[in-house]
């Protein structure tokens, strides 16, 4: 069994060289042209989004087009280039949405000023409230990105409040309450 090939270090020299994961390493391929800090933005989003996507074990259909949707609006990449990424996303979930996760902070800390990081923030819970519920480890895991962001609890807190009625914790006290 070759061990480098079932986990592609073979491949991509220069992305291990720079630490940066398969992710980007494949990205750098697909996006050929693209400056390197543009490849990270990019990887680094699309990681943190799969991230939360996966939090709960279910990289669902609607968490997918939610993903779809904002790398194309944001990043402005092509339908081809996006769907490339979803399926890498979903293909190799294990290695690219824990393994490899702290990857995705780093490169976005690396090229995003703080606005985009907030963009990046309300972005994920886009994602996360996909299917009309940010479930608490979704919650959690964005909590925690957050901070790897070095955005505030202040900054975390109000974009949290925009999803508030989608928020698991309080839909259960609102069912119980009732």
């Amino acid at each position: 069994m070759d061990f480098k090939k079932i986990f592609g270090m073979g491949k991509h020299k220069e992305a291990r060289d720079r630490n940066l994961g398969s992710l980007f390493a494949a990205l750098e391929d697909m996006l050929a042209g693209k400056s390197v800090d543009e490849i990270k933005l990019v990887a680094g989003w699309a990681g943190l989004l799969g991230r939360v996507a996966n939090a709960d074990m279910d990289l669902s259909g609607e968490e997918i087009a939610g993903i779809r949707e904002i790398m194309e609006k944001i990043h402005g990449l092509d339908a081809t280039s996006v769907s490339a990424i979803t399926d890498l996303l979903a293909g190799k979930r294990v290695e690219l949405l824990s393994v490899e996760d702290h990857f995705y902070t780093r490169m976005i800390n690396d090229v995003a000023g703080r606005e985009e990081k907030l963009a990046l923030l309300e972005s994920l819970f886009h994602v996360a409230a996909a299917d009309d519920i940010v479930r608490q480890n979704e919650d959690a895991t964005i909590r925690m990105i957050s901070r790897s962001l070095f955005l505030s609890h202040d900054e975390f807190i109000e974009i949290r409040s925009k999803f508030r009625d989608k928020l698991a914790v309080l839909k259960n006290s609102k069912s119980r309450n009732s």
